[in-house]
């Protein structure tokens, strides 16, 4: 399956059938788990399919099957947990089934082998159409998120967001584009919104990744040591795209 096509169709779904989907559908699910591509290699993550006895939070979107998804707690684990686990909400759109980013909701149990419990995801058959049409989606235009062009840009501005925040920028640079976390006040950070637009970069991230994949360009992110980054006011650094062959 090409992931890549559900960007400009896939939508959050918030009502879903009670009826629980078939093994042979969940297996599928799992099995794409298992092959994700992350964004940080060497930090460990771990994915399981739940059901909604083991989610817990009034406010949480209620589905069928949940993937609760927990990382080790390194630099960089938050954006790299969204650009893994948007490859699998983007498999659910293809499968036909709903999903959608859970930000209020919290694990029934305890942690999971040392693990921290990130966020989760809803899963099942949507009792509304999983899909949309470009005119339907409520984005910020293409120049108050870069400065410059690039043909990936496009699919990460439709990139999901908490609250619809869209906190990225992007400003292209002699072929590298500088990649940037909007920063925000003392009462967002209150409520976990820090915690929830640093998981949206790496789904914005994942989308570019992913539109690169088609055109075919190379994605390479270097995070760890971007000297050459430039400073943007409001904005924290996340990192550099660099260009490719």
């Amino acid at each position: 399956m090409d992931i890549f096509q559900y960007i400009p169709q896939r939508k959050t779904v918030r009502k879903y059938k009670d009826s629980l989907l078939d093994e042979e559908i969940l297996q599928k699910i799992r099995d794409f788990i298992e092959q994700l591509t992350p964004l940080c290699p060497e930090i460990k993550t771990e994915c399981r399919l739940v059901g909604k006895e083991e989610v817990k939070g009034i406010l949480a979107i209620r589905a069928p099957h949940y993937l609760m998804i927990y990382s080790e707690n390194k630099p960089m684990y938050l954006e790299n947990c969204g650009f893994m686990y948007q490859q699998a909400n983007l498999f659910l759109s293809g499968l036909g089934l709903g999903g959608g980013w859970v930000g209020l909701a919290k694990p029934a149990s305890a942690s999971n082998k040392g693990l921290e419990f990130v966020i989760f995801q809803t899963c099942g058959q949507p009792a509304e159409s999983p899909y949309r049409t470009l005119a339907d989606f409520s984005r910020k235009p293409i120049e108050k998120i870069a400065n410059g062009e690039d043909p990936r840009l496009e699919s990460a501005r439709l990139a999901p967001s908490a609250l619809n925040s869209q906190p990225w920028y992007f400003l292209c640079s002699d072929g590298d584009v500088h990649v940037y976390r909007q920063k925000i006040g003392a009462l967002k950070k209150t409520f976990g919104m820090e915690t929830f637009n640093r998981i949206d970069i790496g789904i914005a991230l994942c989308h570019f990744w992913l539109a690169g994949k088609h055109l075919g360009m190379d994605f390479s992110f270097d995070w760890e040591n971007p000297i050459d980054m430039k400073e943007l006011p409001g904005y924290h650094k996340v990192g550099i795209i660099r260009k490719g062959n």
